[in-house]
């Protein structure tokens, strides 16, 4: 039947004390953690979206055939070594190293 006469007598709830419903320590320490935690994983995010970015870069413009530039790279370098009928740079500094002996040009 019912348990209407129980032998052990019980205590009713606690009472509601709403000064001392949050633990301020506890709630700073996982606010501060919290935050510490965000802002930790969007840098590393950041950092890798960076990494990529970087690789995209490398692989889009980096890596791709350039065929101006490496025809005008010869013809410049043709032209600096003498190869187009003209003086090499080289050879025209020896030349004005041993007309001047050396020295500085006079007259600036």
């Amino acid at each position: 039947m019912g348990h209407a006469h129980d032998a052990h007598a019980t205590t009713g709830p606690a009472e509601h004390d709403p000064a001392h419903d949050v633990d301020g320590k506890k709630l700073t320490l996982w606010l501060v953690g919290c935050t510490i935690g965000i802002f930790g994983t969007v840098f590393v995010l950041l950092v890798l979206f960076e990494q990529i970015i970087e690789h995209q870069r490398n692989k889009v413009v980096g890596l791709a055939p350039t065929p101006q530039r490496d025809s005008l790279r010869q013809a410049e370098d043709g032209d600096l070594s003498g190869r187009s009928g003209g003086k090499s740079v080289d050879q025209a500094i020896k030349d004005y190293v041993q007309k001047h002996g050396g020295k500085p040009a006079t007259g600036r």
